[in-house]
């Protein structure tokens, strides 16, 4: 296939979808844009840019490696979806779970979450059996309830999905996806920045289960904790970056933002740190940059109540 796709210039159907999904924000220079208005601009790009490549005149990018998608969780509860897209997202190393049933995909959502879901309308043949697997992926708390869901086919309006696309055209699915992705990101940063630093009943019960005695020892080393996270994602973002690395500290920060009940943070830490797992640059110099800024608030906050505990003032 590597030979195929350097002597033509040309990737498949389906590998030229999934390269759209994962680099059509990354052709878009920033130029004051937004989130949303980038990926609405990639888009625009994208459908003016259509080849005649197979029966679904996808876009046909320039030749590249396909990106690296281990670890990426797809759940498919469409069985028409085209074999060209599945066989595309595992050969990236993304894992797919194609569920011929109602049932069966609600079975998957009880033993592991997914990073994008596929939903046809007409799964078992009824709207309403397909419009129970997106209630059930949305009562899933953190991260795995704000997966991108994608509704395949004639759904009607307002039914609470990111995005509707054609069920055979692996093309829109990505042009579509990168519109989810980008005004889920806008939409999370939007909601953190309203948000307080930290939920304060949760962190008045952490300091009261601590002690008095032990409270000061506890904040102290926090701060330390944080402020290595801290170091190591600014050396993780500025060396390339560095996807190991990012994955590595956004995995502590996310036990560290959970346990002070600093649930903006957390909701960051894990976007940016499925960012690095599907390798998406663009996505993470924006979010990570937030992120710090969200966990300077957060040191900030901590290095506050350390003093407040020596002068012997109740927390928050």
């Amino acid at each position: 296939m590597e030979a195929d796709r350097r002597d033509t210039g040309r990737l498949t159907p389906g590998e030229a979808a999934l390269a759209d999904l994962v680099t059509a924000l990354a052709q878009v220079p920033p130029g004051g844009l937004d989130p949303v208005g980038r990926a609405a601009l990639a888009s625009a790009r994208l459908a003016t840019a259509r080849l005649a490549a197979g029966p679904w005149g996808v876009p046909v990018p320039a030749p590249r490696d396909l990106p690296d998608l281990g670890g990426y969780a797809v759940l498919a509860a469409a069985p028409a979806l085209p074999a060209a897209v599945v066989d595309a997202l595992r050969g990236a190393g993304a894992h797919v779970f194609r569920a011929p049933s109602v049932a069966a995909a609600l079975g998957w959502l009880e033993i592991a979450p997914c990073d994008l879901v596929l939903l046809a309308h007409d799964l078992d043949g009824a709207e309403a059996e397909a419009a129970r697997v997106l209630t059930a992926i949305r009562a899933q708390a953190g991260a795995p309830g704000r997966a991108p869901v994608l509704g395949l086919g004639p759904w009607a309006a307002g039914e609470g999905l990111d995005a509707v696309v054609p069920v055979a055209a692996p093309g829109p699915i990505g042009a579509a996806l990168v519109r989810v992705r980008a005004q889920a990101d806008a939409a999370l940063v939007a909601d953190c920045a309203q948000e307080p630093v930290v939920d304060a009943e949760r962190y008045g019960r952490l300091i009261e289960m601590a002690g008095a005695d032990a409270a000061r020892e506890l904040l102290e080393r926090l701060g330390e904790d944080l402020d290595s996270v801290s170091r190591g994602l600014v050396r993780a973002l500025a060396d390339g970056p560095s996807m190991a690395e990012i994955r590595a500290q956004t995995h502590v920060l996310i036990s560290l933002a959970g346990a002070v009940g600093a649930d903006p943070l957390q909701r960051l830490a894990e976007a940016l740190n499925a960012a690095a797992n599907r390798g998406a640059p663009d996505d993470i110099a924006r979010l990570g940059a937030v992120t710090l800024d969200r966990l300077g608030v957060l040191m900030r906050f901590v290095a506050a109540q350390e003093g407040r505990q020596a002068d012997g003032v109740a927390p928050i």
